[in-house]
């Protein structure tokens, strides 16, 4: 009979792997996440708020970020709808917003951004208080 050696480190070192990439991934989907919400921030100080599935969206793609329980298509997507609807909300201030936009965007995914590149003082009122923007909760 034939024995084959137990691979159980290699397992364990693909495993590492797998587990350090995600990390990777969630990393740079938070970074994208707070390019989001200080962009919707940005837009509520402007008087040209997001829409309320904005910050829904907001709110659930920061659980599935921080949860780690979803796929990363999942959080991809989730996050695509909010930058989509931002996007066009920026597009009434002219071409130096969508730029400024999209090259944070750029930075967040590819690992590049500080937290230098980001104001997030204008997302506080969006994050945790129902009592400045219209709420959620009451659907």
């Amino acid at each position: 009979m034939l024995m084959i050696p137990e691979s159980k480190p290699l397992e364990d070192e693909a495993l590492n792997e797998a587990k350090a990439e995600l990390e990777e991934i969630l990393s740079r989907f938070g970074w994208k996440w707070a390019v989001l919400a200080s962009t919707a921030g940005e837009l509520f100080e402007k008087r040209n708020p997001p829409s309320i599935n904005v910050i829904n969206n907001l709110r659930m793609s920061r659980t599935q970020i921080e949860s780690g329980c979803y796929s990363v298509c999942d959080i991809a997507d989730e996050l695509r709808k909010i930058e989509i609807e931002l996007f066009s909300k920026l597009m009434i201030f002219g071409p130096h917003s969508t730029d400024q936009f999209l090259d944070l965007l750029g930075k967040a995914i590819s690992g590049k951004i500080t937290e230098n590149d980001l104001n997030i003082t204008a997302a506080k009122p969006i994050l945790p208080d129902c009592l400045t923007i219209p709420c959620v909760c009451r659907n």
